[in-house]
């Protein structure tokens, strides 16, 4: 036949022929995803007349009908094998999946093309559980729609339903059904050895496809072109049923078929015919079609957030991070396939787990036994029993080298008679407010009531103590402690509801990420992951206990201390515990000052606690030495300021250690620090000894040096030091090149250990052997530059250079004299080169004044420029006359007598302690600044009650105060209190009922809410947040009573500053002066 020219670009199918624009006797089809040999077939033109007539074509004999075209993607699941070899289990249900999503898109497409009758919607998410529960509803919705395509698309899913609920029989009697196999095979079990499994589920694919072809065989097959892509229909006898959008061909080598459309997400297709697994090219016109038959957009509410974070959860535990761990809708609930990585990191386990919400929206596991809470699932997952031995060994192995460290570098001996003795701590919010007193085992009482509560915002703790008081002892115990419970209680078989403690020790890791070192401190156990860690301590199953926030920190300028924990508190999301120890209130406040100027919208919901662990009290120090066998009355030799020192647990160990030791004791005019400075001199001189046995450097060129090398380490941001510092030092301190003295310089890295460094290698590093060391010999350092009569430059620099620790701070006011001390602080350094360098010396100023008043018990001072971040207690001075200028003073507590004048210039207080109420004595008060008066009866924080006091009683204000219009009006003063207290707190939310009332559970949040101005003004104040779009309204999908999250979406302080750029700040505050 010869060719003939057609119009138009009508083509046959592009997958099987070439664009039909001549039409031969002979057509090639295309090789393609169906077709994978070329085949030659016959095409017979049917002329419609007309010029511009369009071309049809026939295939002469058929080469592509319904049935073909749904084996050719069945034939894409091979289950055929060799003689005696069989498909696993696993393939065969598989291919299950696919005939039945196959069968269910039929049924969909079929009622979806009759007017009659709405069809169901599909999950967004379907597994093949969710297939079978869909087709179960298609079964009774078709039964009710007339029509030959109904009648017999109904018949086709009976039987396929039919057959999957007839069983199958491999000799196992609680193994009797599809489902149970495959949650028996999805949970790792595995099957005696007599157990007949491929023939029973063969049987039933075969059932299902019978039941398939049967139902196609009454059906054509039509291809036809819309958009660029190719769609297929079935045509019945009554009706042509379009199975659009839910298969389709974008290319002339792939066909897709649906696989899920979840939110915030692309629809995602198989891919048959292509090496890909996923369909990569999407048309854009997809979602909106697909949204018309599936269910509901975005998961919403508990359930929702219930899939989200155990995909999230599962993450932790996966072979590969990628992995697809898309959720799977089935009964009341969902399923997720997943390959769970082994703890030998070879292979993995192929695992189908199954979750739903339980009475009272708990979250749910399906075990192979019952339904059980979903943590009992996640500790199974993690191998409980194992990795809380793993994390016990890691530990028990640290509490050893610690205390080989004590041995090696301290010279204490091993063991001993004594105990451990716990610390009290003074457990305040983040803004000072709910002081409390508390053991670190009522702590921890405490973490393990807030996980096991499941409270809607991540607690984060704050533990402080300066350096030698016991953090890391008492992290360790404790974590080792409930390792070993949580052990010996699986051994006994029993279920432990308690939380493991993971214990991570900062030190070495400045400025790592938190993942880092995590995944440092979890290598051992071969178990979990850093995000495994993070999964557990979400569900509450496990709290971090961070040692050395501020060496994690490295740099103490860093002025981002949140930046630090945020990627790890956001990946919390408002849930689990964390703890991290510091060895000074200044990284608290770093990190304080870091939350007040997280801009907008801080996804974050955080509450914090600072827990200051105490000093020792007087009968703590004789209980612990007669503990150890030492008679307390030894005390009597000590000095007063020596006493003090004990009340630091270090020192007590030290002077125990001298006591028991056959040491003649302190020489006299010796304090114990320098005692112990010189012990640790001793030792470190024999690793420098010349052939002859003499050190070839001095004991005090020796003190010297290390107060050069603590010098350089500060200026440094390190606490370790290379082999060029330690010459560096060496020849400051000798004033001479090192070749001048015989020796030193080969013997130099003797002082130095080995460190492994960031490329996994080691080099020699010199690094103080306990953290005290470094601050004496910084204290040196600085109280070396104060000795002549001018104040130097180099104790100027020294000042801004980084914020001086409390040892450091003691030991240079006790090295100096009052009067020279006095003189020195008298001047102004407010003159830095940086604002930075500014506020680091006026911290240290600050610190040096405290100390100061403390030794004279006088407060005759004038205080320029200073930062006092402590309290600044002069309840035990004469009364007398201060003058402060350009200071800021975060808590005052004044004198307990009368006649004391403290006059204020440029100088904000934010809480003052008064003994009595009289305030005759303070002047130039700026009373917008003061957040708190506490008196003996009563916690005075409203801002018009504490301007009301201060009058009252004598004290004399400079700033000018609201109008008496404004005093009228309680809203705008209560806005600036909630405000305030948010802003101080950290917390830019309030969780509360869905009325906007507090929580009935949560006294301390009404206290703070409700009931300082009334039920009325906070409802109005949250309801002004939110219509002037200054704040937002977020659900807490939580098991219990109904709960939401009130978030700011603006900066607090902004917000206060009345941000003139920004109409939601303006609208906001027109709003509250109604």
């Amino acid at each position: 036949m010869a060719p003939r020219t057609l119009s138009g670009d009508y083509r046959v199918h592009k997958l099987l022929l070439c664009p039909l624009r001549m039409c031969p006797s002979t057509w090639r089809i295309v090789p393609g995803p169906l077709f994978r040999t070329p085949q030659t077939v016959t095409l017979d033109p049917i002329s419609l007349g007309g010029e511009e007539a369009q071309a049809s074509a026939q295939i002469v004999g058929g080469i592509l009908d319904s049935s073909e075209f749904y084996q050719r993607f069945v034939n894409l699941y091979p289950l055929e094998r060799p003689a005696g070899e069989h498909a696993s289990p696993h393939e065969m249900f598989s291919a299950l999946d696919f005939k039945l999503r196959f069968l269910s898109i039929i049924a969909n497409s079929v009622l979806r093309s009759s007017d009659e009758i709405e069809a169901p919607k599909i999950g967004r998410s379907p597994g093949l559980g969710a297939w079978v529960s869909y087709l179960r509803v298609c079964r009774d919705t078709l039964g009710q729609s007339r029509g030959e395509a109904s009648k017999l698309t109904h018949g086709a899913v009976d039987s396929a339903l039919t057959a999957y609920d007839g069983g199958i029989d491999m000799g196992i009697s609680k193994i009797r059904t599809p489902k149970k196999l495959r949650d028996h095979l999805g949970h790792g079990g595995a099957l005696p050895p007599y157990a007949e499994v491929s023939e029973p589920l063969r049987g039933l694919l075969d059932s299902v496809d019978v039941a398939i072809e049967k139902l196609l065989g009454a059906t054509g097959l039509v291809l036809s072109e819309s958009n660029g892509s190719t769609r297929a229909s079935f045509k019945f006898e009554d009706r042509e049923v379009s199975t659009w959008p839910l298969i389709f061909s974008p290319t002339t080598d792939e066909w897709c078929i649906f696989s899920r459309y979840v939110a915030n997400g692309r629809p995602s297709y198989f891919s048959f015919g292509t090496d890909r697994v996923e369909a990569s090219s999407i048309p854009d016109n997809l979602g909106g079609a697909l949204n018309r038959i599936l269910d509901s957009t975005a998961p919403r509410g508990a359930l929702g957030a219930f899939k989200e974070d155990v995909t999230s959860d599962l993450r932790g535990f996966t072979e590969e991070l990628e992995e697809d761990l898309t959720p799977g809708d089935r009964d009341h609930g969902f399923e997720v396939w997943w390959k769970k990585a082994t703890g030998t990191g070879i292979g993995f386990e192929e695992r189908v787990d199954y979750f739903r919400l339980g009475p009272d929206d708990m979250r749910q596991w399906r075990s192979p036994e019952k339904w059980v809470p979903y943590s009992r699932y996640l500790r199974e997952i993690a191998n409980w029993p194992l990795t809380a031995r793993r994390i016990r060994i890691a530990l028990e192995e640290h509490s050893r080298k610690l205390a080989s460290q004590e041995v090696q570098n301290l010279g204490w001996r091993l063991g001993g008679e004594g105990q451990y003795r716990e610390s009290s701590l003074l457990v305040t919010d983040l803004d000072g407010s709910n002081r409390s007193e508390s053991s670190f085992s009522d702590l921890l009482n405490s973490v393990d009531e807030d996980l096991q509560a499941n409270r809607p915002q991540t607690q984060v703790v704050f533990v402080n103590g300066e350096a030698g008081i016991g953090k890391t002892r008492a992290m360790i115990g404790a974590a080792l402690h409930r390792a070993r419970t949580i052990e010996e209680e699986a051994g006994e078989h029993r279920d432990s509801d308690l939380p493991l403690l993971l214990y991570v020790g900062s030190s070495g890791q400045v400025l790592s990420q938190l993942d880092n070192v995590i995944a440092a401190a979890v290598s051992s156990t071969r178990s979990i992951t850093a995000a495994a860690v993070k999964a557990l301590c979400r569900n509450g199953l496990m709290a971090l206990l961070v040692d050395g926030f501020d060496e994690l920190l490295g740099n103490v300028r860093y002025n981002d201390a949140l930046g630090s924990l945020r990627p790890w508190l956001e990946d919390m999301g408002g849930r689990g515990v964390l703890m991290v120890s510091a060895r000074s209130s200044y990284y608290v406040g770093q990190y304080k000052a870091s939350v007040r100027r997280a801009h907008e919208g801080s996804a974050m919901s955080v509450h914090h606690k600072i827990a200051e662990i105490q000093l020792w009290k007087a009968r703590d120090i004789r209980e612990v030495l007669t503990s150890y066998g030492v008679d307390p009355s030894v005390l009597v030799n000590l000095s007063e300021e020596d006493r003090q020192l004990l009340r630091l647990p270090f020192f007590t160990r030290a002077f125990i250690e001298m006591c028991l030791s056959e040491e003649a004791g302190i020489p006299t005019g010796t304090s114990l620090p320098e005692h112990l400075l010189d012990q640790y001199l001793t030792r470190e001189e024999g690793k420098i000894l010349d052939e002859s046995g003499r050190s070839v450097i001095s004991h005090r060129e020796l003190k010297t040096m290390f107060s050069y090398v603590a010098e350089l380490m500060e200026e440094n941001s390190e606490r370790e030091a290379d082999d060029e510092l330690l010459r560096t030092a060496a020849m400051f301190t000798i004033d001479d090149s090192l070749e001048s003295r015989t020796g030193l310089a080969e013997r130099l890295p003797n002082l130095c250990g080995f460190a492994t460094t960031t490329s996994g290698g080691a080099q020699l590093r010199f690094k103080f052997q306990h953290e005290l060391f470094f601050d004496q010999f910084l204290a040196d350092a600085v109280s070396r530059y104060l000795g002549g009569s001018e104040v130097s430059e180099r104790f100027k620099a020294m000042l801004g250079s980084s914020v001086w620790r409390t040892a450091t701070v003691n030991r240079v006011g006790s090295s100096v004299s009052i009067d020279r001390l006095s003189s020195v602080l008298g001047g102004d350094f407010a003159d830095g080169e940086t604002a930075a360098r500014r506020s680091t010396a006026a911290l240290n100023v600050g610190s040096l004044w405290q100390t100061l008043i403390s030794r004279s018990k006088s407060m005759d001072w004038t205080i320029r420029s200073a930062d006092l971040i402590d309290p600044l207690d002069l309840s035990g001075s004469e009364p007398g006359v201060m003058v402060m200028s350009n200071v800021k003073v975060e808590s005052l507590v004044l004198p307990r007598r009368t006649g004391w004048r403290i006059s204020l210039q440029s100088t904000r207080i934010r809480r003052i302690h008064a003994q009595i109420l009289d305030f005759s004595g303070l002047s130039g008060v700026d009373a917008s600044a003061i957040v708190e008066i506490l008196t003996p009866n009563r916690l005075i924080e409203k801002p018009s009650e504490i301007r009301d006091v201060l009058e009252k009683y004598g004290a004399r204000l400079v700033d000018a105060g609201p109008t008496p219009e404004e005093r009228n009006k309680v809203l705008p003063e209560a806005a600036t209190f909630f405000l305030r207290r948010a802003i101080d707190r950290g917390e830019y939310f309030w969780v509360l009922k869905r009325n906007h009332r507090t929580p009935d559970d949560d006294l301390l949040a009404r206290k703070r809410t409700e009931d300082v101005y009334g039920r009325e003004v906070w409802l109005a104040f949250i309801k002004a947040m939110l219509d002037s779009g200054l704040a937002v309204e977020e659900s807490i999908a939580r098991s219990g009573s109904a709960k939401i999250r009130v978030r700011l979406l603006k900066n607090g302080s902004d917000i206060l500053g009345e941000d003139r750029s920004d109409e939601r700040v303006r609208d906001f505050w027109r709003r509250m002066m109604r």
